[in-house]
């Protein structure tokens, strides 16, 4: 009977089945069913966050590129008005040079008007003055001759 024992399973080995899968059942509710839902919320999460992450890359490049839009834009317009401001100075200097020579050429007049106004007048003061010397010498000469 040994043999036809052997050849047969007795109860405890039932038992220890039944154990057996009781365990697995166990450590498959208690351990791999959580640490199965940890990975997949960790996954999930992660497949989440890189979603956002290329969504916030794809925002920074429109903000980026906008920016440098911006930027351009800016420098168009600050040399448009660079030009424009060394257009006026360089009409503002014509103005002024204008003004100046036209003072200048002014003054220049004014300075021959005095001078000539003074050269009449010390003519009219040498005239005199030879005619009152003429004068002197007529009545000298006309005392002497008489």
């Amino acid at each position: 009977m040994d043999i036809q024992q052997a050849l047969y399973p007795n109860v405890t080995l039932f038992f220890q089945l039944i154990l057996f899968l009781v365990f697995v059942f166990l450590v498959n509710l208690l351990l791999v069913k959580p640490y199965t839902q940890a990975i997949q919320e960790r996954e999930r999460l992660t497949s989440h966050n890189q979603g956002k992450a290329e969504e916030f890359l794809a925002q920074a490049k429109d903000l980026i590129d906008k920016a440098k839009e911006i930027l351009e834009k800016g420098r168009q317009e600050s040399n448009a008005i660079l030009d424009q401001a060394r257009k006026e100075a360089e009409r503002e200097r014509q103005e002024r040079l204008s003004q100046a020579e036209e003072e200048v050429k002014r003054q220049i007049e004014d300075a021959v008007r005095s001078i000539r106004a003074q050269l009449e007048q010390e003519k009219a003061n040498v005239d005199a003055h030879v005619k009152a010397l003429v004068k002197d010498i007529v009545s000298r000469i006309t005392e002497e001759a008489a």
